[in-house]
């Protein structure tokens, strides 16, 4: 029975190993370790287990105390999303984390609003943003 229990055990540690995204293990693999945590959060809201494209840059020589970036390509079922991903150590020992979600419409920003609830249109930038 004890041997049963642990083969079990070892099972779901080798589930829970394999499920770690592609951006978490980029990231520990590159040698990040003090901003880790930061990276495995924001990695799981941004890409999860889903159909994802990743493309990180870190520092080879530094990669603990230097910006971890990662540019990602999110598959949906009613299409894409790219994000921008940068996580950075600062002097505190907390860590920066910014990240930007691009979603493309096939109609105007305005006509697209319309279809979130409780979205609420701003305004431009520019007129023409390309």
């Amino acid at each position: 029975m004890k041997k049963a229990v642990f083969a079990a055990t070892l099972c779901l540690i080798s589930v829970a190993a394999s499920a770690e995204n592609v951006i978490v293990k980029q990231a520990r693999q590159a040698g990040v370790k003090q901003c880790m945590s930061a990276v495995e959060k924001i990695a799981d809201y941004l890409v999860g287990d889903g159909d994802a494209g990743i493309h990180s840059v870190w520092s080879s020589d530094n990669p603990d105390n230097q910006a971890f970036t990662a540019m990602i390509e999110r598959n949906y079922s009613d299409g894409s999303i790219v994000a921008n991903l940068v996580v950075a150590p600062v002097k505190s020992g907390e860590c920066y984390v910014e990240y930007e979600k691009i979603i493309q419409f096939n109609k105007s920003c305005l006509a697209a609003s319309r279809d979130f609830k409780g979205a609420n249109y701003k305004g431009e930038l520019k007129r023409k943003l390309l």
